[in-house]
């Protein structure tokens, strides 16, 4: 995982967070998520934010740990694409 401050001292964004499709369901990800609050708590942030592709499993797994999906849509380019995105946000602690 990889993150970086919006703004110093309020937000960090999880710029990325990956577990292999075969490590599923092992609570992989949510402990990489504690560890990566806490760190983002330890260097003073307030909130984290995230994206993903919309409509994947992982918009359900990171709701069901508390975030908050935020309204508008976005979307990104990828190799001639338009690909929906989904971009969370919740309190670090």
């Amino acid at each position: 995982s990889r993150l970086s401050p919006r703004q110093k001292g309020c937000a960090y964004e999880i710029a990325s967070i990956y577990v292999l499709p075969r490590r599923l369901r092992r609570g992989i990800g949510s402990t990489l998520l504690q560890s990566i609050l806490a760190e983002i708590r330890t260097r003073g942030g307030k909130k984290a934010i995230l994206r993903t592709v919309d409509g994947t499993p992982s918009c359900d797994f990171y709701e069901s740990r508390g975030w908050i999906r935020q309204r508008g849509r976005k979307s990104i380019v990828m190799d001639g694409r338009r690909i929906p995105i989904a971009e969370y946000i919740r309190n670090a602690d």
